[in-house]
């Protein structure tokens, strides 16, 4: 197992073999199975295995739960947030909340922080901007209550609650989320890409969004992560004119609420930040021009947009 965790960064599908090879000496009873099936349901989520992810991750929480262990069951659940997105699955929208549930009894911690984060994210699909950067911004004030370094995840859904809210100095953040994400291994980076290619081209015009989308690209196939460059290249990211959606029907399923209903629609720049944490369907994008094959610069310090102050990247110590 340890070879799979050291592989996570570097080479995912080399990750998922390591942890499948784990599965088979770890039989149901085994001690350590539900760690092991939830280090790989977390890799096979890379990798697009979405069904495999899902069934390995609902039964570690099941064990970790019987196990009384309510910290490690939060920590699957992150993973399995991520693959009901991906499923369109409508648990998407209570898996969080149920995990907040068995971790606010606890001490304050780095757990709930991500829960938050998530929760947040939640929050930018309904529509709720206000309350996401609440939200976001609650996380944050954790992490730093903790001593813990900033999270990405609350710093991305932070910048995208401002730019959706007005607030320009939100792509900032943006950058920032990004820095973060590579630094701390690369877990999330590609979505990261998405959501700064989306609203630069809203704000901007579609040349915009190219170079962050391209390196984007390069940076899920430079780390075997199939489903980021599955969301970066199958037009799931709007580098469109604002406010053209072609195919709105198809962001309905994967954006649609509890109740079964999709919400308010957004205006422009709303609806390019929907449009690029759910999705949609628009032109598909894999014929952008210089698509590197290696690992990206990492973010672009260019100033590329009008803004109160320099565009730049922060990075935490």
């Amino acid at each position: 197992m340890l070879a799979g965790d050291k592989a996570m960064n570097l080479d995912v599908a080399a990750a998922v073999a390591s942890f499948e090879r784990a599965l088979a000496l770890t039989p149901a009873g085994h001690e350590q199975r539900p760690v092991v099936l939830a280090r790989f349901g977390q890799a096979a989520r890379e990798v697009a295995r979405y069904n495999d992810a899902a069934g390995a991750l609902e039964e570690a929480i099941a064990s970790f739960l019987a196990r009384g262990d309510h910290l490690a069951a939060a920590r699957a659940m992150f993973a399995r947030f991520g693959v009901l997105q991906s499923l369109g699955d409508p648990r998407q929208w209570t898996v969080m909340p149920e995990a907040l549930a068995l971790l606010e009894p606890l001490p304050p911690s780095q757990e709930i922080v991500e829960v938050l984060a998530r929760i947040a994210g939640n929050e930018l699909l309904q529509g709720r901007y206000v309350d996401a950067l609440r939200t976001s911004e609650r996380a944050l004030a954790l992490a730093e209550g903790l001593g813990a370094p900033r999270p990405p995840q609350a710093v991305r859904m932070r910048g995208v609650s401002r730019v959706n809210l007005g607030d320009l100095a939100g792509f900032d953040d943006l950058r920032e989320a990004l820095a973060l994400g590579i630094e701390a291994g690369g877990k999330g980076v590609p979505g990261m890409y998405g959501d700064l290619a989306s609203l630069l081209a809203t704000t901007e015009g579609p040349r915009a969004g190219l170079q962050p989308l391209a390196e984007g690209i390069s940076f899920a196939r430079a780390r075997g992560q199939r489903a980021g460059d599955r969301y970066l290249t199958s037009g799931m990211v709007n580098i469109s004119a604002p406010s053209r959606c072609r195919s709105q029907p198809c962001a309905d399923k994967a954006s649609r609420l509890p109740d079964g209903s999709t919400g308010s629609r957004p205006g422009p720049v709303k609806r390019a930040t929907h449009r690029s944490l759910s999705a949609a369907s628009f032109r598909p994008l894999s014929r952008v021009p210089a698509l590197e094959t290696g690992v990206p610069r990492g973010v672009s310090s260019r100033r590329s947009r009008p803004t109160r102050g320099p565009v730049r990247t922060r990075t935490t110590q």
